[in-house]
């Protein structure tokens, strides 16, 4: 089992899901108790569909996007007695309705886009890339497979190697624990001033300083510190934990999210710009259309599956520029669905030639310096994460 975040970055993570690893088994078993053949077993399980729910209700899952829910919706969850015809035999199946448009100029971009958002009530995110990844497996989903650009692959990093190693896997992700993230985030506070006048202020009763009391001082800054512990307390096995969640994914570490963007120019950057890194230091370098391989995706923002990015008081503390700078959503996933962004994919830009000069932004706009970036600095401070996080050249 992993229990620290850490263990992601073992070479020889095992990827052990515990009790949940069965489920080759049971889904296997439960095929071949339907009707189904070995062959049609293995290629169904091997392709990412597994069987839940009790006997006779059963469930199939489609673990790129289905999630770890047993209530069918006939087309990431599917009744059993309807898998033959729609996922081997593809029958009354219309794919997705996804559209693709090329562009060969930032300005045919902009205008794609601005039409696209004029087209419907929905907010639509976007996400820049320099090539686009299809999504290989033996039965794709159909509902999902479009005819020219296949599944479409928008996995998130931490899934990625366990998907090379143990596919089996479904356990939750695990994040830095309270412990880590206090420690990284308090380097927004004067850690000095707050132990020489807070924690080591005694109490009537002879104890120490509680976060209560922290939080209840009439030194301004005893109290911001007391009210960021408690709030840090509080949220993080719930509402903050997408956002930081956010900040690992933003600055290089691995994460369960996928980051996505309101602007257009910040898209175009990343489906422009190729990721170059060399000798620990990392930069982004202008490839055009990369020869006509770089996408700029069009999601339906969903608000129970994505996230926006705001500063909250225990976040801001620190001030991250980078998911700022970006204007970033964040778009989530799980074990039981490592590629849920694809199935929000209303729309593709497919660039064309090289006429993406000029751009809004440079690297250093979306990427501040660490001079620049208080969270940085103190990443590059932490004992595990100072190795691991993505830093950048300044652009010269």
């Amino acid at each position: 089992m992993i229990n620290d975040y850490w263990d992601y970055y073992e070479p020889d993570c095992s990827w052990d899901s515990g009790r949940l690893g069965s489920l080759v088994q049971t889904t296997r078993q439960r095929l071949s108790n339907v009707g189904f053949t070995t062959t049609e077993a293995e290629a169904l399980w091997n392709s990412g569909y597994v069987v839940m729910g009790p006997p006779g209700f059963e469930v199939v899952v489609d673990r790129y996007y289905g999630g770890a829910i047993s209530v069918t919706d006939g087309r990431t969850r599917f009744p059993i007695s309807s898998l033959k015809d729609q996922v081997l035999e593809k029958r009354n199946v219309d794919g997705p309705n996804i559209w693709l448009k090329d562009a060969r100029s930032l300005i045919e971009v902009q205008e794609i886009v601005s039409f696209a958002r004029s087209q419907t009530e929905s907010r639509l995110v976007l996400r820049g890339q320099t090539s686009h990844y299809r999504l290989e497996r033996e039965l794709p989903n159909p509902f999902l497979f479009h005819p020219e650009i296949g599944e479409t692959s928008l996995i998130a990093s931490v899934w990625r190697p366990m998907l090379r190693t143990n596919p089996s896997y479904f356990g939750h992700f695990v994040n830095w624990s309270l412990l880590e993230w206090s420690s990284v985030l308090t380097e927004g506070f004067d850690a000095d001033y707050v132990f020489r006048h807070g924690v080591e202020t005694i109490r009537s009763g002879g104890l120490p300083m509680t976060i209560s009391d922290m939080c209840d001082s009439d030194d301004p800054q005893i109290r911001r510190y007391g009210e960021f512990r408690y709030r840090l307390a509080r949220g993080f096995n719930d509402h903050l934990l997408s956002g930081l969640s956010t900040l690992l994914q933003h600055y290089g570490l691995y994460s369960p999210l996928v980051d996505l963007t309101d602007d257009v120019d910040v898209a175009i950057f990343f489906a422009t710009h190729r990721f170059r890194s060399l000798d620990g230091k990392a930069s982004y370098e202008p490839c055009g259309s990369n020869r006509d391989e770089a996408v700029i995706y069009i999601l339906r923002y969903d608000e129970l599956e994505m996230k926006p990015y705001g500063r909250d008081e225990v976040i801001g503390a620190l001030h991250p520029l980078r998911p700022e700078r970006q204007q970033c959503a964040v778009a989530l996933s799980d074990a039981f669905s490592v590629n849920l962004p694809a199935d929000f994919l209303v729309g593709v830009i497919r660039l064309r030639g090289n006429s993406f000069e000029n751009q809004r932004y440079t690297q250093e706009d979306l990427f501040p310096p660490i001079a620049d970036d208080n969270f940085l600095r103190a990443l590059k401070d932490h004992p595990f994460a100072s190795n691991r996080v993505t830093d950048f050249h300044r652009t010269v």
